[in-house]
């Protein structure tokens, strides 16, 4: 059986029922997809009633989708249907088209050039910047940008719905 560390427990008007091990808002209803959640719900609570949720420590809380820590602790988000699932790896990307991006003095040769040793290739001069234009425009994923971590799990979640123990972070 999982244990829970409790730390600190805030009470919010619920403005739902809520059920517990599923991640608040701290407007009273559930936590809203990739967003910081207050805490975790630590018991169910009817519409009107104060909801118990767990701000710090060790947590236990539902996995939304199989989560392996591989040993180490997993930063988790919050999915749509409030639960817990490893956030996405950070990732940036742009595509470059050299043609018509390179400015200020780039210079690459075109045309044939003979090779006849590894002296004869040609020089590659660029300098400058380059510009960002539709070709260039980056694309970020994952974790912070745009989500917000909730937590780290602690143990491996083999299918949703399975709780897990994670430690909050604020």
């Amino acid at each position: 059986m999982k244990t829970a560390n409790h730390g600190p427990v805030a009470s919010v008007t619920a403005a739902a029922a809520l059920s517990a091990y599923l991640f608040a808002g701290p407007d009273g209803n559930y936590c809203a997809a990739n967003k910081k959640a207050l805490g975790v719900i630590v018991d169910d609570t009817l519409q009107g009633d104060q909801a118990p949720v767990q701000i710090t420590g060790i947590a236990l809380v539902k996995a939304g989708a199989p989560i392996t820590t591989g040993g180490h602790m997993t930063p988790v988000v919050c999915n749509a249907a409030h639960k817990a699932v490893a956030a996405t790896t950070f990732a940036a990307s742009i595509a470059v088209d050299v043609d018509a991006d390179l400015t200020a003095g780039g210079t690459i040769p075109s045309g044939e050039t003979p090779v006849t040793s590894s002296s004869a290739s040609p020089a590659v001069a660029v300098t400058g910047t380059i510009a960002a234009t539709a070709t260039a425009t980056p694309t970020l994923t994952g974790s912070v940008l745009p989500q917000a971590i909730n937590g780290y799990a602690l143990d491996d979640a083999a299918a949703e719905d399975d709780i897990i123990r994670i430690l909050l972070v604020a």
